[in-house]
C-alpha cells in the first residue's frame, strides 16, 4: 500500500496452515455461484476499503464504512 513491506520468516506456528489455496469449483457446484469481479479489480477494492478505514474518523463505528463489495454494510 505505497511503501517496502519488512517479511521476517519464522517457523510454523501449531494450528498454521500449511499450504492455502482458492479455488471456487465447490461454490460454483453447490450453489451455484460464479464470480463476477476480476482479480485485479476486487483487490483494487479491498485496499481502497482498508485505506478508507484508516482515514476514517475514529468515532465512526465500523458498521457506518462501506464495504469493498457494491457499497453494501457489514
Amino acid at each position: 500500500m505505497g511503501r517496502p513491506l519488512t517479511v521476517s520468516p519464522a517457523p510454523h506456528r501449531p494450528g498454521d496452515t500449511g499450504v492455502t489455496h482458492g479455488d471456487p469449483t465447490a461454490a460454483a457446484v453447490v450453489l451455484g455461484w460464479r464470480a463476477t469481479t476480476d482479480l485485479r479489480t476486487g483487490v483494487a477494492r479491498q485496499v481502497a476499503w482498508h485505506r478508507s478505514l484508516r482515514e476514517a474518523p475514529a468515532t465512526t463505528p465500523p458498521a457506518a464504512v462501506p464495504s469493498p463489495v457494491g457499497g453494501e454494510r457489514r
